[in-house]
């Protein structure tokens, strides 16, 4: 049986990079890493109500 990879969330690379020393790591660098495709973009995989749920 294969496992399932682990999937990171926001949460986890921020606090990575923030351990890792980046103290300069904020949601909007993150999303800048993504449009840069350097960290891959999440995936939607439902909805809350209204509010998508994306990992």
């Amino acid at each position: 049986m294969a496992a399932e990879p682990h999937v990171l969330q926001r949460d986890d690379l921020l606090r990575a990079a923030l351990a890792a020393g980046f103290s300069t790591m904020t949601d909007r660098r993150l999303e800048d890493f993504r449009r840069d495709g350097l960290v891959p973009r999440p995936v939607r995989v439902g909805n809350d109500g209204r509010r998508p749920v994306c990992v």
